[in-house]
């Protein structure tokens, strides 16, 4: 290993796009430190959100090594694809820093390693799940929900009760809003994913009945938001939150 693979494997992890697993996993990081500020640490948290910008591109390589075929068609510039990042070699050294993850997790809160495992099996599955249509999407989701999962769990010791229904709420919106997300990047990938046998939504339904369905899509957020508002499982009874709960809301509209 020498500084030109460092170069192309750190090129390969693309962290311009880390703040998705950094801003999801920070969610729990938050809500953890809102619900036990007594037991959270400024230092574990700067820790955690390293970790979690990091892990996005860990995953980066694994899925530039399972998804090659597509990405010849996709992304030919990828070092992975023009033969500059070793495979193999790029594998190992992405095992190795998930072990270490997994290490010091289980050091923070052994329950942590949980939604590392399953945040890892989920990333591998995706691969495969691309084509299965809208699954691959719901896959992805749970995915990046993982993250929110860790933040909360790896801050401190377990609160109690763990499971509440605002918890679950932003579970749920998480995993929603970023399964919505990888939707709108299969239409760039259309040609690479139907020549790779991947039947994606727009794959199998088509780019123009794609685009009337990303377009409905993108207020399942909001109707998820006011539904479990709703139902009562935000804190919308409380004046103190209101006025910030469906500020974010409103925001969702705008997606």
């Amino acid at each position: 290993m020498n500084l030109h693979f460092i170069k192309v494997y750190i090129k390969s992890m693309r962290l311009y796009y880390a703040f998705i697993t950094g801003i999801a996993g920070w969610i729990g990081v938050s809500f953890y430190q809102f619900c036990c500020p007594a037991t959270y640490s400024h230092s574990r948290g700067l820790l955690l959100l390293a970790m979690l910008f990091l892990s996005w591109g860990i995953n980066q390589i694994v899925n530039d090594f399972l998804g090659l075929h597509e990405d010849r068609i996709n992304a030919p510039n990828r070092p992975m694809v023009t033969g500059e990042l070793n495979p193999r070699l790029a594998m190992t050294i992405s095992v190795f820093l998930m072990a270490g993850v997994v290490v010091i997790s289980w050091f923070l809160n052994p329950w942590s390693v949980l939604p590392v495992v399953l945040g890892v099996l989920l990333n591998v599955l995706y691969e495969y799940a691309k084509a299965w249509s809208l699954i691959g999407n719901v896959i992805f989701g749970l995915s990046i929900a993982m993250c929110t999962v860790y933040g909360f769990l790896a801050a401190g010791p377990l609160p109690s009760p763990v499971f509440t229904s605002n918890r679950i709420s932003v579970f749920i919106l998480v995993a929603l809003m970023n399964g919505l997300m990888t939707f709108y990047t299969y239409f760039k990938d259309y040609e690479g994913d139907k020549a790779a046998g991947k039947h994606t939504f727009v794959v199998r339904h088509g780019i123009n009945a794609a685009r009337y369905a990303g377009l409905a899509g993108a207020f399942l957020p909001t109707v998820a938001f006011f539904l479990f508002a709703w139902i009562g499982w935000l804190p919308l009874q409380d004046i103190l939150y209101r006025r910030d709960f469906v500020f974010c809301g409103v925001m969702t509209v705008f997606l």
